[in-house]
């Protein structure tokens, strides 16, 4: 290592010049990143959605289908409304009542069960195919052609939009818009805290300028992984920046202490460099083995946040270790007259009351323990998409209107083997009878099974049959997830397979239904394999059979109480979010009980225990607050300012989970430290000198 931190000293003008450069290539690198936004897309190629949603767009194009909602219309006018949207650019059909029934008898002649889906009470309702994904900017632009169109026919009061392709459209403009505002709002948050916590004015800038060269790094880096999710688009910088924060806290408050003890400003860099490779390599490691378990999902989701945020952690140490040093070199001198006061108050008094009231806290801790456990798992989970806009966002209100007036638009798509008519009206009579269907489009639904499939109408057939395969459109009347939906998916699969071996069904809800299935299984895999790799590092660092299951069980407790709290708010909770967040809140807190125990055992060398817990305390309480403060602050204000309820429910939990992993470690870690201190001298290869008297 002292060739290592020679290097960095000697050549620092080639390193900043290296950085200037890789930092300016980064940014236009990461303008080309690919974000990707369908989480469907995640699945296993094999599951049951990915192989519908192939085999429907090769045969009938894009298979999701929006809705359009007009208020307080005529029939003729909603037909030339119709024949106005079909016109624009992009919409490949528009399907409403003319298409199923003869509008030119009077409406209350008509089935009302058939037309009820399309005109209800003077408003009509059209479902609308796209060309393209709502993801792509063909579909952009025609939904906004569809909402400028309206606004200028009827008023912008009067309609309102809805569909896959919709909120699709909705997240990816509310993710581009977001990331620069919620890493700018962190920023501003951690800068506060830094300056307020530390005795200087210019380290945080110094520290916020490595990690954020880092931050940019390993965004434009991301070019060479191919696209990542908007999930990782999202969280990446504020979690990077977040969690690699105590390294540069580290390096620095090394550097100060050589300073502080005669030593050149080059030697104390020299010094802080090589002493720090060591303990913050092995500090980044149980960080790192959290996020690797998230690599072992099957539901791909967990291997794109976790490679970014891997390579992140390297890039960080990485910088680290060599930028801030160099960083260092040039501003010595402001440094040194830039030093203030930190409004970091004492510990030795919390320490105290700590240890004072240990059995208390003990008792208070594990009594919380037994129902967070229990209730962290009997949350009401979401898999999917349900909580994709937060209540009060436009597409969030304009959705809740078409269900306030038309029911659920839970639509699934349905593709059979074409050549048994009957066997196709026996499926479509049997599937209508369902309580859970809302209504069924098919050619036997919409004609005459005994008319002959070549004297039907063009377009009747060119919207639901190809070369192979004909098209049902089933729309179920339950909400796109709930148990309900989940029983319906099984129930409809059923009724299928007994008429056909051969199918291919796809939605929102059969999506979902797969997703659920998938990262269940993945739950035990990715927590047994980030305890584990957490457990087997402590357990070289500290040489301990002990350690590793007592710091463990310290964070464990508070991610059960962090992921409870929702249980006993009576709100959902995403389960994608639960098992990522599980292994990040792990991997990234973990370091806290590491320092505190490792203080410990150093000062437990020369002082009782209870002596060396306060001491323990007193001493790594405040790196610890500072650390838990500036994720946790990081994490609710992605909580609070992004609007897709997704990466704001993610940003809440990692930051509430900061603050309780925080808490932990300064209460409850130490009291189990003392209790098991003799198990833990016993089975720790580490020696202790005793000096005094030892309890």
């Amino acid at each position: 290592m002292d060739r290592f931190a020679g290097l960095v000293v000697r050549y620092r003008k080639a390193i900043l010049i290296f950085f200037v450069v890789a930092t300016a290539l980064s940014v236009l690198l990461a303008l080309g990143v690919e974000v990707n936004y369908d989480l469907t897309q995640y699945l296993p190629q094999d599951s049951i959605t990915t192989k519908a949603m192939d085999k429907l767009e090769s045969e009938f194009g894009y298979p999701e289908i929006g809705t359009v909602m007009v208020r307080d219309i005529s029939i003729p006018g909603a037909l030339a409304i119709k024949g106005d949207i079909e016109a624009i650019d992009g919409v490949s059909q528009v399907l409403w009542l003319d298409d199923i029934a003869d509008i030119t008898q009077p409406i209350e002649f008509l089935d009302p069960n058939m037309t009820e889906s399309y005109y209800k009470d003077g408003n009509a309702l059209f479902q609308v195919t796209y060309f393209e994904n709502g993801y792509s900017p063909v579909t952009a632009d025609a939904i906004d052609s569809i909402r400028a169109m309206l606004t200028e026919k009827v008023g912008e009061e009067r309609f309102a939009l809805g569909g896959p392709q919709v909120a699709s459209k909705a997240l990816v403009e509310t993710t581009e818009r977001e990331v620069l505002v919620i890493s700018a709002v962190a920023v501003v948050i951690v800068l506060i805290i830094l300056l307020l916590l530390t005795d200087s004015w210019l380290a945080p800038f110094l520290y916020l300028i490595s990690i954020g060269v880092a931050v940019l790094i390993n965004m434009g880096s991301n070019i060479f992984v191919g696209r990542i999710s908007n999930v990782t688009q999202s969280t990446q910088a504020i979690l990077q920046m977040a969690i690699s924060m105590d390294y540069s806290i580290f390096l620095f408050e090394r550097f100060m202490f050589e300073r502080e003890n005669g030593a050149s400003v080059t030697e104390a860099v020299k010094t802080a460099v090589k002493k720090s490779v060591v303990s913050l390599s092995g500090s980044s490691l149980t960080t790192i083995a959290g996020f690797l378990a998230l690599w072992f999902m099957d539901y791909g989701i967990g291997f794109d946040l976790g490679r970014v945020l891997v390579k992140g952690i390297v890039i960080s140490l990485f910088t680290i270790m060599t930028l801030l040093p160099v960083l260092i070199l040039f501003t010595a001198p402001l440094l040194e007259k830039l030093r203030h006061r930190s409004l970091m108050p004492g510990l030795e008094g919390f320490a105290r009351t700590v240890l004072k009231g240990r059995y208390i806290f003990i008792v208070l801790c594990f009594l919380v323990m037994v129902p967070a456990f229990l209730a962290q798992s009997r949350n009401d989970f979401l898999y999917g998409e349900a909580g994709i806009n937060k209540e009060g966002t436009e597409i969030f209100d304009e959705g809740k209107e078409i269900t306030d007036i038309f029911g659920e638009q839970n639509q699934v798509v349905l593709l059979v083997p074409k050549g048994s008519v009957a066997s196709e009206t026996a499926l479509a009579d049997d599937l209508g009878d369902k309580e859970y269907v809302k209504s069924l489009q098919s050619i036997p639904t919409l004609a005459d099974p005994a008319i002959p499939r070549e004297i039907l109408p063009g377009e009747l057939t060119d919207n639901f049959a190809s070369d192979e395969y004909v098209r049902m459109i089933i729309m179920l009347d339950v909400p796109s997830e709930s148990e309900e939906t989940f029983a319906a998916v099984e129930d409809l699969k059923n009724t299928i397979s007994g008429y056909y071996d051969e199918y291919y069904l796809a939605g929102s809800s059969t999506a979902i239904y797969d997703i659920k299935q998938v990262v269940e299984t993945d739950y035990n895999t990715v927590n047994t394999i980030s305890i584990l790799s957490v457990m087997f590092i402590i357990l070289i660092v500290f040489r301990s059979l002990s350690l590793p299951f007592i710091l463990t069980f310290v964070i464990e407790i508070s991610i059960w109480i962090n992921m409870s709290i929702p249980y006993f708010a009576g709100n959902t909770l995403s389960f994608v979010g639960y098992l990522i967040v599980s292994s990040v809140q792990l991997g990234a807190t973990i370091d806290y009980a590491i320092l505190l125990a490792d203080r410990y055992l150093e000062y437990r060398e020369i002082l009782p225990k209870r002596d060396a817990a306060m001491k323990a305390v007193s001493t790594s309480g405040g790196s610890v607050f500072t650390s838990f403060l500036i994720l946790g602050t990081a994490g609710l204000s992605l909580g609070i300012v992004s609007q897709t309820a997704a990466i704001s429910e993610l940003g809440t939990l990692i930051g509430r989970g900061a603050f309780m992993s925080g808490v932990m470690v300064l209460i409850l870690l130490p009291q189990l430290l003392v209790i098991f201190d003799p198990v833990i001298m016993r089975t720790t290869l580490r020696g202790r000198k005793k000096k005094g008297k030892v309890l």
